[in-house]
């Protein structure tokens, strides 16, 4: 049985600065800003700090701030690549998503934990695996492969943030 989103993507708060992870986007070149989330395709990631807006918000009677443990809202990153290698290269091109961009997000705010990866309130792009000329409103250090990308941008690890997180 698997476990929930906010229980492997945020199981305890984190506030020690930064963590940093891997993620997908799609490239959608018509839009202003291309690069959008491969499971939420109408967001447009910005080239600067994202900040992630809890999509129920709306519905609750006092707002609150994304990047909860009690919430599946934020951004979401993954500690580490996916393990299965045919899983990885086939997500590189999607009939129905476009073509798929791998990168490094910085994760930062308020920020929920957990085993496989996190959820932060806000993120930043800093670094991608694709040629330079696309997206080139994205500023960040661009690499032609994926290995390429994760040696030069180590990512965090749960071992490395389970014991800075708070636990109530």
């Amino acid at each position: 049985m698997s476990k929930p989103a906010n229980a492997i993507f945020g199981e305890v708060p984190f506030s020690a600065g930064s963590v940093f992870g891997i993620r997908r986007w799609t490239e959608r070149p018509d839009r202003e800003y291309p690069l959008v989330g491969y499971h939420y395709g109408n967001h447009s990631w910005v080239p600067d700090v994202m900040v992630a807006v809890c999509a129920v918000k709306r519905h609750e009677p006092i707002p609150h701030r994304a990047g909860t443990v009690d919430c599946t809202c934020g951004l979401y990153a993954q500690w580490s690549p996916p393990q299965d290698q045919t899983w990885w290269e086939k997500l590189d091109v999607h009939p129905s998503h476009g073509h798929g961009v791998w990168g490094v997000l910085e994760g930062f705010g308020r920020v929920s934990v957990g085993p496989k990866g996190f959820r932060a309130e806000k993120g930043r792009i800093v670094a991608l695996a694709l040629p330079s000329e696309l997206v080139p409103m994205y500023r960040c250090p661009r690499y032609e492969t994926i290995s390429e990308m994760l040696e030069a941008h180590p990512l965090s690890t749960w071992d490395s943030v389970r014991g800075l997180a708070k636990v109530s």
